[in-house]
């Protein structure tokens, strides 16, 4: 499939700050409609203002915490009924340090949540409208860590190697 054109939608997951911040401000300098998500209200108001005064673009906001399967479930929903997504960038995450039995197993779940349900679920959300249109692209940030095994990140590595190879395999399977 083709890169997204300029005239389609950018989303972008984990928007607030990091590598998904700069994913905003490159597709806003492209002139890329935008809808920027993440859970922290004020930063995505912030930049938001910040994008549209120095692109005159359009910037949406959408705040979802992906630790949770009904808000992945509603934001999934959302973009599968629109036909205007051209760019996904599923770049939401987190990390944490400690030995696996130590760190909460409420956080193992909210992770896996975020950077394997999260990236899952969006993804076939907005695949189909992509492949119709044979026109889109989906961007899934993963980390170095995928592809290193070592004790104090066995989760965060294990859900990046995940995003690796679904991003490899999926590419593999719509190339054509």
């Amino acid at each position: 499939m083709s890169d997204s054109s300029s005239c389609k939608t950018a989303v972008i997951t984990g928007a607030s700050s990091g590598i998904g911040k700069a994913f905003a401000h490159k597709l806003a300098e492209r002139g890329q409609p935008l809808v920027l998500v993440a859970r922290r209200r004020d930063r995505l108001e912030e930049i938001r203002k910040s994008l549209q005064e120095k692109y005159s673009v359009d910037v949406a906001i959408r705040l979802a915490d992906l630790s949770l399967p009904s808000t992945i479930q509603e934001l999934a929903s959302e973009l599968a009924a629109r036909a205007d997504v051209g760019l996904l960038v599923n770049n939401a995450g987190f990390g944490t340090m400690g030995d696996f039995a130590e760190v909460d197993a409420a956080t193992h779940e909210e992770m896996i949540q975020v950077h394997v349900s999260a990236t899952s679920l969006l993804s076939h959300a907005v695949l189909p409208s992509m492949l119709r249109q044979r026109q889109g692209a989906i961007i899934n940030v993963a980390s170095m860590s995928a592809f290193l095994v070592g004790p104090g990140q066995v989760m965060y590595a294990s859900t990046k190697s995940f995003v690796k190879v679904f991003s490899e395999s999926l590419l593999e399977e719509v190339r054509e």
